[in-house]
């Protein structure tokens, strides 16, 4: 009798390992986009990269391919690499604000207010009131010391949208003081 039981107690243990081998199976003809995003969200930019590339040329039209892989460039040092697929995704709707946001905070951290005053202005062709925006590219006006008027006036529509929005005050005061007027 021993022996009869003996292959009933390995009988979940085969069914578990056919289950897990069966799942497994099934995680390689799902969309491979969504464990690099996994990756993304875990963190984990640099994995991604060379996935994504490849990704890239099956899926050359493909936004969101473009947004992540921008992203993942960006978010490894390399924001000039990301520029391309970044601009690229902004083309689409749906991936406007998330793309259009990571270069224009790539163009502030690097330094090039007038890509941030282009990629702003694109945004908000199509999202007039977003204070996030509005706020990046008053600073990238005032932080450029070329256009004082135009960030004063980015300020005033954020005062408009958001009364108590302090943050608004660095572009402020220093677009005021490059203007020299101190008053």
């Amino acid at each position: 009798m021993q022996s009869r039981s003996r292959p009933n107690s390995v009988l979940p243990l085969v069914n578990a390992c056919l289950l897990l081998l069966a799942s497994s199976v099934g995680c390689n003809t799902a969309d491979p986009l969504e464990a690099l995003k996994q990756q993304q969200a875990a963190g984990q930019f640099e994995a991604t990269i060379e996935p994504l590339r490849d990704l890239m040329t099956e899926r050359r039209d493909d936004s969101e391919v473009q947004y992540l892989y921008g992203l993942a460039l960006a978010r490894t040092g390399q924001p000039s690499l990301a520029d391309w697929s970044l601009n690229e995704a902004m083309s689409d709707p749906k991936w406007l604000l998330p793309a259009g946001h990571q270069l224009l905070y790539d163009a502030l951290a690097t330094g090039n207010h007038n890509r941030a005053i282009e990629v702003a202005g694109t945004i908000l062709e199509a999202h007039p009131d977003n204070v996030d925006i509005l706020l990046l590219r008053a600073n990238a006006y005032a932080h450029s010391r070329l256009h004082h008027e135009a960030a004063l006036a980015d300020v005033d529509r954020i005062f408009e949208l958001d009364p108590n929005n302090a943050a608004a005050m660095e572009p402020r005061i220093l677009s005021l003081l490059g203007l020299e007027r101190i008053d």
